[in-house]
């Protein structure tokens, strides 16, 4: 017998609605049968799934191009207004970025992944491709690696299973054990950082955001490497990304009283 549920429980239509969602955004829009093959069904059932987007004003059809609408703008700028640590970060990442001459990131971590609340960047900083609300693996990323230093180990365990980890450069960590030793180092030290285990050359620090010792996010900065070295470090960079996130945590404790 025929169901609408997935095996996860999950209602398939709606599945199916933001399979198409995601796949529009990832071709940058798409014909009826690029969005099809994309997500792997007939024609004729993404364009009934298309026409429903379209007459509730989520797609919109130029031509032959579906694109998304910006409703998802509504809905994006309502997250970001209903997330705590957007509006008060806004000043102590600017000052970062300039203080540093780095890109400065705020992340938190969702379903395992990092999520990248903001960005700063100045005139300096390496240009790379990232926007706010890019996911990536916590594993191999210094903002993961903060936040996962202060999850209980139960949590990071389960993300692991959930997640694995798989090497984004040769000098990505893929060994659990060795993960958790370094998560260890990371509560010991205060920090994490990202010696080219996300992308060959860049190099990255993180401080993690702490309420009553558990982790609310991540602030980093990320440059080039030989920019973000060791000495560099200890004279002055780690103490910016460190002052930042306790001047977040000040703010997010103050707004609480």
């Amino acid at each position: 017998m025929a169901t609408s549920e997935t095996k996860g429980g999950g209602i398939k239509s709606a599945v199916n609605v933001f399979d198409i969602i995601e796949a529009i955004q990832r071709l940058d829009g798409g014909t009826l049968k690029e969005i099809a093959d994309h997500v792997g069904m007939p024609s004729s059932t993404a364009h009934a799934y298309l026409s429903t987007l379209k007459e509730e004003g989520y797609v919109i059809k130029r031509d032959n191009t579906y694109e998304l609408s910006l409703k998802f703008l509504e809905h994006g700028s309502y997250v970001q207004r209903s997330n705590e640590l957007m509006e008060i970060s806004q000043r102590p990442l600017e000052e970062l970025t300039q203080k540093s001459g780095e890109l400065a990131s705020l992340v938190v971590e969702e379903r395992g992944h990092c999520v990248r609340l903001d960005l700063k960047s100045c005139g300096t900083a390496l240009k790379i491709s990232t926007h706010a609300g890019d996911r990536f693996p916590m594993h191999c990323h210094a903002s993961g690696k903060a936040i996962l230093a202060y999850l209980p180990e139960d949590d990071v365990e389960a993300i692991l299973e959930r997640h694995g980890l798989p090497p984004a450069t040769e000098h990505s960590i893929t060994d659990p054990d060795v993960l958790f030793e370094e998560l260890a180092t990371i509560r010991d030290r205060g920090y994490a950082l990202n010696d080219q285990e996300s992308v060959p050359g860049l190099r990255a620090v993180a401080s993690p955001i702490l309420r009553e010792g558990t982790p609310l996010g991540a602030v980093s900065i990320s440059g080039p490497a030989h920019r973000i070295s060791d000495s560099k470090l200890q004279n002055g960079l780690l103490e910016l990304v460190q002052s930042t996130a306790n001047e977040i945590e000040l703010r997010l404790l103050a707004e609480r009283n």
